[in-house]
């Protein structure tokens, strides 16, 4: 039996501690180490995670300078012992046999990563684009396994945080492969970046790990950087030509770009209290028709649900009548 490591940054999350260690301890796979890694937390996180360390042998707490998630998961990397490495966060919790199913469906398709199914949990009021949005795609991978080359869909259908998925620890001996320190939404960049370097990936289709979603969580704080998400996919799309990987990944990049930046940045332009409208929508358009002309056409747009369809082919046509017609539902 093959030693899993699980990094679990942690910072200001104290009053949902005792829920994610009762997962963590629960767990049927008995080969385990859970690093917690103190990212200098001003509340009493380090004192409640050294009285479980006693408790629980399995419990592993380091501490450090806060620095950001993607630094504590950097740092946990260097001191972990597994073969395998789990990432997860401490306000969100595993289904008690999560680790067992992906080490059972990773070592059976002899494959590098493992991939399941999430379930999101709010603890607040969905809005209407929440209630019937997907924000979990169908992640198409043969029961087998596929490399990023051989199935590129995997590239827009993968969701890109790093929970929820078991990695074999050889895919860190690449130094390049950590994540981004300094910028927002560093899980995304790090596995759109390194999603062709991740080898052969299989998809477990049941849900072992539960997000929860909450009003003051990083995702989804008010006080977010609206436009943000420009920067951070010109970061991926600067990646991909520097490894001279752009043009083999151009359509899926380009809906991504749909995605995240026409889609995604409208909707936190449409919410904000502090941002008008005609104006943040048409700083969306200019960025996309700059980065991707014609994106209208998009192989990839062209398969999802008629109101996506909808929304981004009027958007740029008749962008005053789409802002009224969808503030309301935002």
């Amino acid at each position: 039996m093959k030693k899993v490591s699980v990094i679990l940054p942690t910072y200001n999350v104290a009053q949902y501690l005792e829920r994610c260690v009762n997962a963590l301890v629960s767990q049927t796979y008995e080969e385990v180490e859970f690093l917690f890694v103190n990212d200098g937390s001003p509340d009493n996180c380090l004192e409640i995670l050294v009285e479980y360390s006693n408790k629980y042998p399995q419990i592993d707490v380091v501490s450090k300078k806060n620095g950001g998630a993607a630094d504590s998961r950097n740092f946990g990397l260097q001191h972990i012992t597994g073969e395998y490495v789990m990432f997860a966060d401490p306000d969100d919790w595993l289904e008690n046999t999560a680790i067992a199913d992906l080490v059972a469906i990773l070592e059976q398709n002899d494959a590098d990563v493992a991939i399941g199914r999430y379930t999101r949990n709010y603890e607040q009021k969905q809005s209407i684009i929440e209630k019937f949005y997907s924000f979990q795609r169908e992640l198409k991978i043969s029961e087998t396994g596929n490399t990023l080359r051989e199935n590129p869909a995997i590239l827009i259908d993968i969701y890109q945080a790093p929970w929820g998925k078991i990695y074999k620890r050889e895919i860190f001996n690449d130094e390049e492969v950590r994540f981004p320190v300094g910028c927002s939404c560093e899980d995304r960049i790090f596995t759109l970046n390194f999603l062709h370097k991740f080898g052969k990936m299989v998809f477990l289709d049941k849900s072992i790990y539960n997000y929860a979603v909450r009003p003051g969580s990083a995702m989804t704080a008010k006080d977010r950087q609206v436009f943000e998400m420009f920067e951070i996919m010109d970061m991926v799309l600067n990646y991909y030509r520097k490894n001279g990987i752009f043009d083999q990944f151009r359509d899926e990049l380009e809906f991504l770009y749909i995605q995240y930046v026409l889609i995604g940045v409208s909707h936190r332009v449409l919410t904000s209290e502090n941002i008008d409208s005609k104006e943040g929508i048409a700083a969306v358009l200019t960025i996309c028709n700059e980065r991707f002309p014609g994106y209208v056409h998009n192989r990839y747009l062209k398969k999802e649900p008629l109101f996506v369809r909808t929304f981004v082919k009027n958007i740029s046509k008749r962008p005053n009548m789409m802002i009224r017609l969808t503030k309301p539902f935002v």
